[in-house]
């Protein structure tokens, strides 16, 4: 099972915002507050608040008293994936993106990514950095006003599959042809990608890694 949670930021108060960094661990809370934005610091606390929160009633422990550990289990890749060491069968992931966080809990390795869509022109640089050629070619070959929402749907695809892989920044997602993406090399996994209907304005992907049958 895997479950999506999203929260605007523009909701929580400062008096909550104060009570959750009260209740993070000190070194936690140093590294949040070295934040020069105060948004940055409401993202990342947001999340993490929400993974704890949720998770507390899964395994009957105290959200701010779980152990959040911020390197990759079973040294499968490099990165740092956050996940629960004493609790390997949770998996979740995290996301933000101008006023909303978002976050997956699944019984699977899992990786998410929401988007903010700008709706000005898309420069070349960015085109080449995120599509693979073939990308490129249908993409171009949309309606111009599609164009905008094809561009985001797909890199927040890549950007959820290289987040469930927990690879962090080791991948290229240039060269990744997320169509093409289906088994991990033992070709004994599936991953199940897709962008999910969330609000106006952002786009939302979400990809799951499942054992095949």
């Amino acid at each position: 099972m895997t479950n999506i949670y999203t929260q605007n930021i523009r909701l929580i108060t400062d008096e909550t915002i104060t009570k959750w960094l009260t209740l993070l661990p000190t070194a936690r809370r140093e590294q949040l507050e070295k934040y020069h934005f105060h948004d940055d610091l409401v993202r990342s606390l947001t999340g993490e608040a929400m993974v704890r929160i949720t998770t507390s009633a899964k395994v009957g422990q105290a959200p701010w008293d779980l152990i959040i550990e911020r390197a990759v289990p079973r040294q499968k890749a490099e990165g740092l994936k956050p996940f629960f060491p004493d609790c390997p069968d949770i998996h979740f992931n995290i996301s933000h993106s101008g006023d909303w966080v978002v976050c997956a809990i699944s019984d699977f390795e899992v990786g998410i990514d929401v988007e903010e869509l700008y709706e000005r022109r898309i420069s070349p640089a960015l085109i080449k950095r995120v599509l693979t050629v073939s990308e490129q070619a249908h993409w171009q070959s949309l309606p111009e006003h599609e164009q905008v929402r094809a561009f985001y749907d797909l890199w927040t695809k890549k950007e959820a599959y290289v987040k469930c892989l927990g690879s962090g920044l080791t991948l290229d997602i240039g060269a990744i042809d997320i169509n093409e993406v289906r088994y991990d090399g033992s070709d004994t996994s599936l991953f199940d990608i897709q962008n999910i209907d969330f609000t106006l304005g952002y786009t939302l992907a979400v990809c799951i890694k499942r054992a095949k049958c």
